[in-house]
């Protein structure tokens, strides 16, 4: 416990922990010498000449998608482009509306009005931040052409009343399961519950090649057209590799465009799937004990999961912080300080998208397609108060955290408990 008249790093005191944290992403001598060995090969993407036998882009998606639970997988260049491609398959464009939580990462929303149709935005549960099946319900209408729940940070949509929405309004669910891959709803895997799942594996995910993503399903026809959505139109062909010749053959059934994994990412994601759940593992207990120790302090409170979450994945530890323990203090104050105490980018939640800087789509003139269209694009005049008080009250701590020991914890709990007992000094 610090003692009170300590003084903050900020003001010049000594940080509480000025040692060394885990380092992300970590590269194990196996997974650098998969990349070694598609760099000295002669196919560096799926476009590229065959080697006569299965590429990493194929080996990845059979592997991810028995992790995911489903029968196919179709990896993509980024997240983005997994939801793109997802959202094509189900033919959805101009004149839908695609219901999206007011508080996920822009792509989320982007990719909605990437294809020429609009997000209708809903609040969120402030105990879980995961969208709100009750603000769903209210939003649907008869342009209404699939969800997104987003599993967002730690935590998981509440899937047994989303998939009854779902079911009695025949709308699809993509699920955006960028954060949490490998989460359990009961003994369903993240992404096997909707129509389509889609990753991200940028460089923060907990299962990361630098960029990367994957749309996940169990319909082989909406895996045949995402295959072709994210191929320009191009499809594996089935029967033995030819040796340098492509694997990919044209289908033209739909026009698609080019986010294809290269064969590095690929590679590179086969072997790190193979300890994602030991890491798992790890943060989980270590989320754990650390919940335990900010519970010990006033007014703080670790975000909250449904029960129906069988294994929980951290993208990022997320704690509540009670107003009257910051005063008057901005929650972007709260975390400066905690960052220069702990020497690691502590930081709020995603700000909700009404309040964004960067979710701008009327900023494109592709989207200035009719007044109608662009009425229905803006956001200014929205308000969704419990993801607005979220923000204002949750603070995040990258996964890296916890894959540390008991004094990397130990020194969080501190430097919040030095932080919230020296905020009047400021």
């Amino acid at each position: 416990m610090k003692k009170k008249s300590e003084m903050l790093a900020i003001k010049g005191g000594k940080p509480v922990w000025n040692g060394v944290w885990p380092k992300w992403p970590e590269i194990t001598e196996k997974e650098l010498s998969k990349v070694i060995e598609v760099m000295k090969s002669e196919r560096w993407a799926i476009s590229g000449p065959s080697l006569g036998k299965i590429s990493w882009e194929k080996k990845f998606s059979i592997a991810f998608a028995k992790y995911c639970g489903v029968n196919y997988c179709v990896p993509t260049c980024n997240g983005t482009s997994a939801l793109l491609i997802a959202l094509e398959a189900l033919n959805i464009g101009y004149g839908d509306e695609v219901i999206v939580p007011i508080l996920t990462w822009v792509a989320t929303a982007s990719a909605v009005t990437n294809v020429n149709a609009i997000p209708v935005f809903v609040d969120v549960d402030p105990k879980t931040l995961c969208v709100s099946p009750e603000a769903i319900n209210s939003a649907i209408t008869p342009n209404t052409k699939a969800i997104i729940p987003v599993h967002l940070y730690s935590g998981m949509a509440d899937m047994d009343k989303l998939s009854k929405i779902s079911s009695q309004n025949e709308i699809p669910i993509i699920e955006d399961c960028s954060h949490v891959h490998g989460a359990l709803w009961r003994e369903s895997p993240a992404g096997s519950i909707g129509k389509i799942g889609t990753f991200s594996m940028q460089q923060t995910k907990v299962l990361t090649a630098g960029e990367g993503g994957a749309t996940v399903t169990n319909e082989k026809s909406l895996a045949n057209y995402m295959e072709q959505l994210r191929a320009d139109g191009r499809i594996f062909k089935k029967g033995v590799n030819i040796l340098g010749e492509m694997d990919i053959v044209k289908m033209g059934d739909l026009q698609g465009n080019n986010y294809c994994l290269t064969e590095y990412q690929a590679a590179l994601l086969y072997e790190k799937l193979k300890t994602l759940d030991l890491q798992h593992e790890k943060r989980w207990k270590n989320a754990k004990i650390l919940d335990k120790l900010l519970l010990e302090i006033d007014g703080i409170v670790p975000l909250s999961t449904y029960k129906s979450v069988k294994k929980r994945v951290y993208y990022r530890y997320v704690f509540k912080i009670n107003s009257k323990k910051i005063k008057d203090k901005s929650i972007e104050v709260i975390c400066g300080l905690l960052s220069s105490e702990l020497g690691i980018s502590v930081e709020p939640i995603y700000k909700p998208l009404n309040q964004s800087k960067i979710y701008n789509p009327l900023s494109k003139k592709r989207f200035h397609i009719n007044e109608e269209h662009i009425r229905k694009l803006k956001t200014q005049d929205l308000n969704f108060h419990k993801a607005e008080k979220a923000y204002n009250s949750f603070v995040s701590l990258p996964h890296r955290v916890l894959l540390g020991n008991y004094e990397h914890l130990q020194a969080i709990a501190d430097a919040i408990t030095k932080v919230l007992e020296n905020i009047s000094n400021l």
